[in-house]
């Protein structure tokens, strides 16, 4: 008779350890979820936030064929200097064979940023002002089309 208790204890004791661990387990998993759906609204507003636009772009030729784009950050996203080196701009070149590529701020030499009117916070891209981006194309073609992308995904393109 003892020992029927003791295997009922036990039984019990164990249920109520396996309970624990899936409840906490369900727990955990629904925090994550939670979590993680939080961190994915932040992402949509700050994209919904975050809005460029080409004001103007020069194309001019000395030995190679090179790229001016002053863009204005029309959104209310200020971008810090770590942003800026992640910025690309894609290049479509040529007649008859064309050829597209990409620059990036970080890794392409002839790739260079300046602020023209930096107001509010120095060396950070605030709302209204005008960052111009510099680019020495590396294929000799005359070049036709541009887009530049954000770190944060948001695009601006123009026909040149």
């Amino acid at each position: 008779m003892a020992s029927s208790l003791i295997t009922g204890a036990a039984a019990l004791l164990l249920i109520l350890i396996g309970g624990y661990v899936v409840a906490a387990g369900i727990l955990m998993i629904a925090e994550s979820t939670m979590n993680s759906q939080i961190e994915m609204s932040a992402i949509q507003d700050s994209l919904h936030q975050s809005q460029i636009h080409i004001d103007s772009t020069t194309v001019g030729y000395n030995t190679k064929w090179w790229l001016v784009v002053d863009l204005n950050n029309t959104g209310s996203t200020t971008y810090r200097g770590s942003d800026l080196s992640r910025f690309d701009m894609y290049v479509y070149q040529g007649i008859g064979t064309k050829t597209l590529s990409r620059y990036t701020s970080a890794s392409s030499p002839g790739f260079t940023y300046d602020f023209l009117n930096d107001k509010v916070n120095k060396n950070m891209w605030d709302p209204s002002e005008t960052l111009e981006l510099r680019i020495n194309l590396t294929d000799d073609r005359i070049p036709n089309w541009t887009k530049v992308v954000t770190p944060n995904g948001i695009t601006a393109s123009t026909n040149l």
